[in-house]
């Protein structure tokens, strides 16, 4: 069985810790590392796109990746909702991209209608979170959390690569992460109650 190459390795890891203080510690209580979760987050999303654009060459998707790992930190930091509501609205765009046949070749279906749909999906998403933003954070946090340790888990498994255990991954970080988050609330809230009585 062929081993994942090191840098995926150190990849990975940086998603895995980055997915994990997102999803369990909310976009509040993880103010101070949003400057490297935006980082891991960008730099991700861009050697996907370069790897989709150039695929079995590296060169686009890492200096694609570079642009995103930039442009991530700084927009995590200085408007961390515009950030997170992009960010749900291209996992909306990706997962409506391979709904609509996207993934298929581009021989035997057009590649227009699954990324003019993709697209669509990506700006409603964008908009309705935006708007939201404030009432899902919770839930944004632990999604875009879940979705990063998945992805490391996915580049650290050896190639052939199989999605199974970064699925497993995704869902388990993203129910934990809910399931911290509003606990944590709970209790804040009732130290907030006890705090001021009356």
């Amino acid at each position: 069985m062929p081993e994942t190459p090191l840098e995926f390795l150190l990849i990975a890891a940086v998603l895995g810790i980055c997915g994990v203080l997102l999803a369990f510690l909310g976009r509040k209580s993880a103010s101070q590392y949003l400057s490297l979760i935006g980082s891991a987050i960008g730099g991700t999303v861009g050697f996907i796109i370069g790897d989709a654009i150039s695929p079995g060459t590296y060169y686009l998707a890492i200096a694609l990746a570079v642009v995103g790992l930039i442009l991530g930190s700084l927009l995590l930091s200085y408007a961390p909702n515009a950030a997170l509501a992009f960010f749900t609205g291209f996992l909306g765009a990706v997962v409506a991209y391979v709904a609509f046949g996207g993934t298929d070749s581009a021989a035997s279906r057009g590649q227009e209608p699954p990324v003019m749909a993709s697209l669509l999906v990506m700006v409603l998403v964008f908009a309705v979170v935006y708007y939201f933003i404030e009432e899902l954070m919770v839930l944004i946090t632990a999604l875009i959390g879940g979705v990063l340790v998945g992805a490391g888990v996915f580049l650290a498994t050896p190639s052939p690569q199989d999605p199974t255990y970064a699925g497993v991954a995704l869902g388990a970080v993203f129910l934990l992460g809910l399931v911290v988050q509003y606990a944590r609330g709970g209790r804040d809230q009732s130290r907030g109650s006890r705090a001021h009585p009356g």
